[in-house]
């Protein structure tokens, strides 16, 4: 019965900190990456006339929920799937600073137990991770970075699963 309240004042608290305060770097929101390449875009080339960001930021976000959406029934790894529900949950509300990287701890426990070998899920997850501990302008690189390879290599899988047919790969 409070779902619709919860979701109404997570968008008033997304709404009143929108836009450019002293975390920018911290928000880790696809709307925010979008809003400071707007900043980097006005401040070395178009000074001040690109004002796109939050529109493309609106539907990069939009593009970014359906298609995790779509890909999470294709995945067929409990580790994956809840990777892909994490992932939504810290790129989709514009407010998602760092502490909300508290959460890539579930699929990472489920990844550990389901004795996958990826070394290069490993190392994102260990990079990630590492930021747990230091949050600065470099770590927004790597959390951000670490995020898309994360989404690509989610792409990939749930492409393979649906080429297969859903076989063991």
């Amino acid at each position: 019965s409070n779902f619709f309240a919860l979701t109404g004042n997570i968008q008033g608290f997304a709404a009143s900190n929108h836009g450019f305060s002293g975390g920018v770097l911290f928000n880790l929101s696809i709307n925010n990456f979008f809003l400071l390449f707007q900043h980097g875009i006005n401040k070395f080339f178009a000074h001040g006339t690109f004002q796109y960001g939050a529109v493309i930021g609106n539907i990069a976000s939009v593009f970014t929920l359906v298609t995790g959406v779509t890909i999470f029934f294709f995945l067929r790894k409990k580790w994956q799937q809840e990777l892909v529900l994490v992932i939504l949950c810290i790129l989709i509300p514009g407010v998602s600073y760092f502490y909300l990287l508290i959460f890539l701890l579930i699929p990472l426990v489920e990844y550990i137990a389901s004795e996958d070998s990826n070394i290069y899920i490993t190392i994102l997850f260990a990079l990630v991770c590492s930021i747990f501990t230091i949050a600065d302008k470099f770590s927004y690189c790597i959390v951000m970075a670490s995020l898309f390879l994360f989404s690509a290599y989610l792409c990939v899988r749930a492409i393979k699963n649906i080429r297969t047919g859903g076989e063991k790969l």
